[in-house]
């Protein structure tokens, strides 16, 4: 059982009125207060009660101190910051009110005791003026009282700002006291007193609804809570839900009460164990499974202290403070503390200034240290969250500003081991350099509190099939499938949660898979496969050969893939990934060049590509266009995983022009195929070649065997036509070599094959670029949108297959 001691000194609450008195009381601790089921919580109670009579009641909604103050502070009422809780007027110690800043009462007669109540607001430490708050140990306000009319205070009770950051504090609280007995004379005087500020411009503070009641001897109190009834006990100690009401009155005519209620809220529980599976048959598998129950969360506090402020020169030391409170961890132990991170600014001007004349120590509150950076450590003129812990690297390695993790200069944050967690941490920064300038911006502490939890108290159900029910770790080994619930209840019986997994059973041979495969596009990587498994519980696990896994496989190229699919049972398998043919090809805009000129261009038409298709020229350049060329033929290499090598020719403007070709095709196992070229055109002599052979001055060409010849005629400039000449054996079907479609005789405007019926039909231009296909050719080719010239055609027969080729001259 854990034991919480609530001790009340400084109260926080709006007082609470009986609708049907003139009385009011309010008892401490107020509000709700949660206390979790199993804990015991040691509260100290107490009230205060106002029958009316009143030494003073102030709430500065005039905009002025008001009656009954002997002495103010140059005090705003300008509500420069947050609202008040009822969105009034409050009296505001900004940066108008100097130092020491002061709200001090007349003499009253407090002899027969009362209370001092009022709301308080500190600021936001580092935020603007005038909402600027104190954040050191010494910068908080006192509550005071005098018996001998200010020459002497004594002190009722001290706000410490605990760091500048606290919630509570930085928000409007109600704060009421008991007059002390030694302050009960004719002739008291209450203060509101801060004496230790770092300017006009910091550490401000305000007041609201101020109130002191003189006690009436007719009034007592009378407490009730789990069957008592009576005076106030001063000290309860409460392990369940409990309803404590004060009753406040004269015994007579005036009567008011108040009440505190202690709510039990259920424990916060961890409990997990292995995620739903299946087994393999006969198989087992262990549970794996966690029952904690939560007393403390992990946590990291951090406390900082960013208030800008110089620092000395001359060897003095500026001694920087943070208040920490409320770490759960009291003292400090190994690993406790995260991390000290500092920042400093040494301005270059009026004197450039080192760091590597500084000296830097943290000292814990009951004086050990431990030395961050040593003189000679660092360099530059700024610190920028530079931070240490053991777990950091040596200064040594870092450079200006030396932003990063750090280990301390000598020894280990563990030498701070016994600290106290909860008290005043300072930074000591020393700078030996006799012109040193510089500011220091924060520094911050960071603590690890730990998690603390047990283990519940927890049950298996059902425990068929379990190899030891008292285990968290059993081996389930379930014949059926099976839902197994593991119940969880915290050691005082608060509260029980619970969780469940359900295990599986697949038999062998009932996995399988089917896969729809997207083959690879020739050598690209762009294969896919999408399994989907069947005979599976919807806990199975799939992975490739890669490590990959999940049902998709992609961006893959040809070939076979290895995947394992487990569901208790395992099936390996290979998919196959083929590869798509290669559908890619080219159609080219051609502009012939001026003899003698490289102003021909080529612009292409990539037909079958996936869109992502790389062009590359012969000579390296690369896209869909070549330009600034002259005549000839130019290679290119067209990539899209597939790959496509091809050739493109370029005419000439002003040079010779192939007319017409006269072929004799070979015999049959022969040699003796022969073409003339007819060319005119260009600066004789005109000169010939074939397949890159010598040119020659006949034009023709004797002792050919079927195939493909590249021709070129150039003149004296070098100006050049080309053609491609297929040559093909001896056929006796009649085709013919010319035709006009502006002829005269009707069977000579058509392209007219004779001897075959629909035949198969292919027609290449000079350049061997196709221009006409047809699987069942009517004869009908009259050659629109085609200019005069020498045309290659390829004709095969559909009764025996058989294929002619040749020439056919276009003319008008």
């Amino acid at each position: 059982m854990k034991k919480i001691v609530l001790v009340f000194s400084s109260l926080f609450s709006m007082a609470v009125l009986d609708a049907n008195a003139q009385c009011t009381v309010e008892a401490f601790p107020d509000d709700t207060i949660t206390l979790t089921c199993g804990d015991e919580i040691e509260i100290q109670l107490s009230a205060f009660g106002i029958s009316g009579n009143f030494a003073i009641n102030n709430d500065f909604n005039t905009g002025t101190p008001g009656t009954g103050w002997d002495q103010t502070s140059a005090a705003t009422y300008t509500n420069p910051c947050v609202d008040s809780p009822d969105g009034s007027i409050y009296l505001w110690m900004g940066d108008a009110t100097p130092q020491p800043r002061t709200l001090t009462t007349q003499s009253f007669d407090l002899s027969t005791g009362g209370t001092i109540c009022y709301e308080m607001r500190y600021s936001v430490q580092a935020e603007a003026a005038p909402c600027e708050g104190p954040d050191e140990p010494d910068e908080g306000v006192y509550l005071q009282y005098s018996i001998d009319n200010g020459a002497n205070w004594v002190t009722i009770d001290y706000l410490d700002p605990i760091g500048g950051f606290d919630p509570i504090i930085t928000s409007w609280q109600q704060y009421c006291y008991g007059i002390p007995a030694a302050a009960q004379t004719p002739n008291t005087k209450i203060r509101w007193f801060q004496d230790a500020t770092s300017g006009a411009e910091f550490d401000h503070w305000g007041l609201d609804n101020v109130f002191i009641s003189v006690n009436d001897p007719a009034y007592s109190y009378d407490w009730e809570h789990n069957g008592f009834t009576g005076p106030e006990p001063p000290t309860v100690t409460v392990d369940g839900d409990s309803v404590f009401v004060v009753n406040y009155g004269n015994g007579v005519d005036d009567f008011c009460s108040d009440t505190i209620v202690i709510q039990t809220v259920p424990p916060v529980f961890t409990v997990s164990t292995t995620a739903d599976t299946s087994i393999c048959g006969n198989g087992c598998i262990s549970l794996d499974a966690i029952a904690d129950v939560l007393v403390r969360p992990e946590s990291q506090p951090t406390f900082i202290n960013n208030e800008f402020q110089p620092l000395l020169p001359l060897g003095q030391p500026t001694v920087i403070p943070v208040a920490t409170g409320g770490v759960a961890v009291q003292t400090v132990q190994s690993g406790t503390i995260e991390s000290i991170c500092l920042n400093v600014n040494n301005p270059a001007l009026p004197f450039p200034v080192n760091l590597a004349t500084f000296t830097i120590v943290l000292e814990c509150p009951e004086g050990a240290t431990v030395t961050l950076i040593a003189a000679g450590d660092v360099s530059g003129t700024t610190l920028s969250n530079t931070c240490f812990s053991d777990a950091g690297v040596p200064l040594a390695s870092g450079a200006a500003p030396f932003s990063g993790l750090f280990v301390p200069s000598s020894g280990s944050l563990d030498d701070f081991i016994g600290c106290s967690t909860n008290g005043v941490w300072t930074m000591t920064i020393t700078n030996a350099d006799f012109l040193a300038f510089g500011f220091f911006n924060s520094w911050e502490i960071s603590f690890n509190v730990p998690e603390i939890s047990y283990q519940g108290v927890y049950e298996w159900s059902p425990t068929t099939g379990l190899d030891d029910p008292t285990s968290l770790n059993p081996l389930a080994c379930p014949t059926t499938s099976t839902t197994y619930e593991l119940m969880v209840t915290d050691s005082f019986d608060c509260a029980t949660t619970s969780t469940e997994v359900t295990i599986g059973i697949i038999e062998p041979g009932q996995l399988s898979v089917e896969a729809t495969v997207t083959d690879a596009n020739c050598a690209a990587s762009d294969g896919e496969i999408n399994l989907v498994v069947i005979g599976a519980s919807g806990n199975q696990t799939i992975e490739w050969e890669d490590g990959t896994t999940g049902l998709v496989l992609s961006d893959v190229d040809s070939g076979n893939y290895s995947v394992t699919v487990t569901d208790g049972c395992v099936l390996d398998t290979i998919i196959s990934v083929g590869s798509s043919p290669n559908q890619l090809s080219v159609n080219a805009q051609v502009t012939a060049a001026n003899c003698g000129s490289e102003d021909g261009e080529i612009t292409l038409t990539v037909n079958g590509s996936s869109g992502n298709e790389i062009i590359t020229w012969e000579d390296g350049t690369t896209g869909n266009t070549l330009n600034a060329i002259g005549s000839g033929q130019y290679n290119l290499t067209v990539d899209d995983g597939c790959v496509l090598d091809t050739m493109i020719g370029v005419g000439v403007l002003g040079g010779p022009i192939i007319d017409s070709i006269i072929v004799t095709q070979p015999l049959l196992n022969q040699t003796n195929g022969e073409f003339e070229i007819l060319a005119n055109g260009g600066t004789p002599p005109l000169e010939y070649s074939a397949d890159g052979a010598i040119f020659q001055g006949s034009n023709v060409f004797t002792e050919l065997d079927s195939g493909t010849y590249f021709i070129i005629v150039q003149d004296a400039f070098g100006c050049q036509d080309t053609i491609t000449i297929f040559l093909e054996k001896f056929s006796e079907v009649r085709i013919p070599s010319v035709f006009n479609p502006n002829s005269d005789n009707e069977n000579n405007r058509t392209f007219v094959i004779q001897g075959m019926i629909e035949p198969e039909l292919k027609i290449y231009n000079r350049w061997g670029i196709k221009i006409l296909e047809s699987k069942s050719y009517q004869n009908d080719w009259d050659g629109e949108k085609h200019s005069e010239g020498v045309y290659y055609y390829v004709v095969k027969s559909k009764e025996d297959g058989q294929g002619y080729s040749g020439y056919v001259h276009l003319v008008r």
